[in-house]
């Protein structure tokens, strides 16, 4: 919503000028893909929660219920002022933008507790971290080429949102790929291998698990 608003919306344009020195914003249609192409696969992977089985004990937990409650209710307020004239629309946005943040700092933390608790990393991909370092990296240096080329500095700060989510996909995916390639560098994970015998042993299948283990480290990259 926030970049297909400031790069279509001449309303949030217009406001976005007056606070900013008649420059305009600098997101781009390449931000408003991301977004697009990021909510598409989000929906279809709670589609998924849904459909696919999944234990007993994985439901959305109580603290985040109310994030999410407390998030919905915090529009009200915005909404009110703007309807009295207090706020503009581009606070909404702003306001919705800064959900986002707090939800991607969020989202971080329990895999790297979990890595940290279990000191492995196995049945975790690293592919994905750095796709994720990648691109947070090359998103915040458009925002400063963009602002480089066009002379317009306030794009930076007038996006603070952006600069802050490249900034801290980049250094979670560090402490990421600190434990997977300096601190659990062993990929031997002693409880995974037992929960996999005794799940093995219930089906009959467990010498042949042995035998492979025999042969075979397990080194997942």
């Amino acid at each position: 919503v926030f970049n297909i608003a400031f790069l279509t919306s001449e309303e949030i344009r217009k406001e976005y000028r007056e606070r900013n020195d008649g420059k305009d914003n600098l997101v781009q249609p390449n931000d408003v893909f991301f977004s697009v192409h990021a909510f598409i696969l989000s929906l279809i992977t709670l589609t998924q929660t849904f459909y696919y089985k999944r234990g007993a004990d994985q439901n959305v937990s109580p603290i985040t219920r109310t994030l999410i409650v407390c998030s919905i209710i915090g529009i009200v307020p915005v909404l009110i002022g703007i309807s009295i004239g207090t706020y503009q629309w581009i606070d909404l946005l702003y306001y919705l933008s800064y959900i986002k943040l707090a939800i991607s700092l969020i989202k971080y933390l329990p895999q790297v507790y979990l890595n940290f608790r279990r000191k492995s990393t196995v049945g975790w991909s690293i592919y994905n971290i750095l796709l994720d370092f990648t691109g947070g990296t090359l998103s915040t240096f458009q925002l400063f080429l963009d602002a480089y080329l066009t002379d317009n500095w306030s794009g930076i700060s007038g996006d603070l949102v952006k600069l802050g989510l490249g900034f801290q996909s980049i250094a979670f995916d560090l402490v990421f790929m600190t434990q997977h390639y300096i601190l659990y560098r062993n990929r031997y994970d002693d409880a995974l291998i037992k929960e996999n015998t005794i799940v093995d042993a219930m089906t009959g299948t467990s010498q042949e698990r042995e035998r492979l283990l025999e042969n075979n480290d397990i080194n997942y990259v």
